[in-house]
């Protein structure tokens, strides 16, 4: 959230309440010691939120910390799924039409076990369309788990992309002076920051919620 100044800070417009959603307002201080205060948030019966401020760079260190976390999770997810760039959407359309064909198979199954059980095929011409259905049933599931494994090495290729980044993160942020500068970079990885802080004691929790 922007200060009244218009001043961005390095977690403007990022860091949220952990206990009821509302942003959180971050005063300025001098030298950049920047605070994050108090939930301002009151219940319509006036019960006020009692979530805690902490220090700016406390939560900035914890952030880059989760960064760190994710970034090595997400490594050793494209490690074990290596793949090509093609076009997703034309992978999804295709296993949406395989599921509908899927779909009709089963009914046309269903359909012939209803027919059997009336007494309008013999138990010979039932097995034989059950096996007929049965493999084609087969031979679909067969065409989407294959599809699907696709569209994870499509996700591997997005996530090298994302993993170059979070490294440049990791690498350049703290060279970045400028406030604004950071706030961007952050904004890049980040949709938003929960904080929970139950008492002055404490040190508080961080949720981070990348993109």
């Amino acid at each position: 959230m922007a200060t009244r100044k218009s001043k961005v800070s390095t977690l403007s417009g990022l860091v949220r309440c952990g206990q009821c959603g509302s942003g959180l307002y971050i005063q300025r201080k001098p030298n950049n010691k920047n605070v994050i205060r108090s939930c301002w948030y009151k219940s319509p019966v006036g019960e006020k939120c009692t979530n805690k401020g902490v220090a700016e760079s406390k939560v900035v260190e914890k952030i880059l910390e989760k960064v760190r976390e994710y970034r090595d999770e997400l490594a050793t997810a494209i490690n074990k799924e290596e793949g090509g760039d093609t076009a997703k959407e034309a992978i999804l359309k295709e296993i949406a039409d395989l599921q509908k064909e899927l779909q009709k198979v089963k009914n046309r199954l269903s359909r012939a076990m209803d027919a059997y059980d009336n007494g309008d095929y013999t138990r010979e011409e039932y097995l034989e369309r059950k096996e007929k259905y049965k493999n084609q049933q087969k031979d679909i599931e067969s065409e989407i788990e294959l599809l699907e494994k696709e569209l994870k090495k499509l996700d591997a290729v997005k996530d090298k992309d994302k993993l170059r980044y979070l490294d440049y993160v990791l690498n350049y942020f703290d060279r970045v002076t400028k406030e604004e500068d950071r706030n961007k970079i952050l904004k890049v990885i980040i949709s938003h920051v929960d904080l929970i802080r139950v008492s002055d004691k404490d040190e508080g929790e961080i949720t981070v919620n990348f993109h």
